[in-house]
């Protein structure tokens, strides 16, 4: 559960660092999290960028394209990534 390990319900409110109305994309920190939302009925998009106020390396800690939501499987659960 990732509020067992995260602990991100507890932390102050989100800011909302990226909202982009064409590309139906959203992108908020909350915590050691940050949260990228596609919400585009049929674009997938590789490689998109966004800013981050923490830098450091981060992983996928849950991705709802995964297979076993129902999803397509595109997203690479063992990638890094990495904000200077």
């Amino acid at each position: 559960h990732l509020e067992e390990k995260y602990h991100w319900l507890e932390k102050p409110q989100a800011y909302v660092s990226l909202h982009h109305e064409d590309d139906k994309m959203i992108v908020f920190e909350r915590g050691d999290l940050i949260w990228i939302f596609n919400f585009h009925i049929n674009k997938s998009f590789a490689d998109y960028r966004i800013g981050a106020s923490i830098a450091g390396k981060y992983k996928v800690a849950l991705n709802s394209d995964a297979r076993e939501f129902g999803g397509q499987g595109r997203v690479d659960p063992n990638c890094e990534y990495f904000v200077d």
